[in-house]
């Protein structure tokens, strides 16, 4: 385990509460302990505003009811304290028109799901390097 993920903060998005469990137990798994969560993108963004510290990165459900993926990227991407957080959607979809359009949003990166523990630990990896 790399000692520098134990003081990574991160902010996990996403509607189902199954896959917000595995994806926080993987992290915890990786030594990562400071994770938050919120269930749909508005609560995401109403986290961003109630708390005065910030998260090193975010993992982002693509499609969610109330705010979609689309639209959390859209509000971090204008808001400047906020718009560097490297920021990793999951989505189901992989379709490269779509995959093309979260990156040109601004997504650092995306997970297809199923979420596998290999590819979630490879993505945090290359965002430490």
């Amino acid at each position: 385990q790399n000692s520098d993920l134990g003081k990574l903060r991160v902010l996990v998005v996403d509607d189902d509460p199954d896959i917000l469990s595995l994806i926080l137990m993987i992290l915890q798994s990786m030594g990562i302990r400071d994770t938050e969560r919120a269930m749909d993108g508005e609560a995401a963004l109403e986290f961003f505003r109630s708390n005065p510290w910030c998260v090193d990165f975010v993992i982002c459900d693509w499609i969610m009811p109330k705010m979609n993926g689309y639209d959390v990227l859209r509000a971090f991407s204008a808001d400047p304290s906020i718009s560097t957080i490297p920021f990793i959607i999951m989505t189901a979809k992989s379709a490269e028109a779509d995959i093309n359009k979260l990156l040109e949003l601004g997504a650092s990166a995306y997970l297809t799901k199923p979420v596998s523990i290999k590819n979630l630990l490879e993505m945090v990896g290359s965002l430490l390097e």
